[in-house]
């Protein structure tokens, strides 16, 4: 089974920040997932036979990307 995330950017910088700390992060040996810039997009695809194992990773993607907007709305002259 695979999840495939969409998530809009409003600017290139904000979208490649958040690309590049989310690219560190491994995933469990058991799920695959791949990580990419399309326009003005990051796309994430994870795949895995094991679905709680795949929900774990989605929902770490997800509490993840939450923490690097909320960073940057503290931070950012203009919220996002």
């Amino acid at each position: 089974m695979d999840v495939v995330i969409t998530v809009p950017f409003p600017s290139t910088d904000l979208l490649q920040l958040a690309y590049d700390v989310l690219n560190v992060d491994k995933e469990y040996k058991i799920v695959s997932r791949d990580l990419r810039i399309k326009e003005s997009y990051l796309v994430v695809k994870f795949f895995s036979e094991d679905p709680k194992k795949l929900r774990m990773s989605v929902h770490a993607f997800n509490k993840n990307l939450r923490l690097i907007l909320k960073t940057v709305n503290q931070f950012a002259k203009k919220p996002v």
